[in-house]
Formats: structure tokens, C-alpha cells, sequence
């Protein structure tokens, strides 16, 4: 696969909304587990953020 030039440094749309998919999981984890008194596996908070950033970064289409 050929690499492609992007005309600035900053982040695509996917890259970004992957990224906050990432930190919104970790704190619906922090918040679901301190409101609820629920205690959440490490490994299914890192399996929900994986999802998520997953999720996100397939349906955030690239601009054209």
C-alpha cells in the first residue's frame, strides 16, 4: 500500500476521532464504576476502549 502525503501535521478525522473514543471510554469506565459501585475488569475496560476507538474510526469517513 503506497503511503500518502497529507498536507499538514494535523491529524485526520479518523485519527482524532479514534483518539477521543479512547479517553471517552476510560472515563465512562472511571464513572460507571464510581457512580454504580460496580468493579470493571481492567481487561473488559481495555476490550470496551478497543471497540469504541474501532467503532469510531470505521464509520468517521476521511474528508475528501
Amino acid at each position: 500500500m503506497p503511503t500518502v502525503n497529507q498536507e499538514t501535521p494535523t491529524p485526520t478525522r479518523k485519527v482524532a476521532a479514534t483518539g477521543i473514543a479512547g479517553a471517552v471510554s476510560v472515563v465512562l469506565m472511571y464513572v460507571v464504576q464510581t457512580l454504580f459501585n460496580i468493579v470493571i475488569p481492567a481487561e473488559v475496560a481495555s476490550a470496551v476502549t478497543l471497540l469504541l476507538s474501532f467503532a469510531s474510526g470505521y464509520i468517521v469517513k476521511e474528508e475528501a
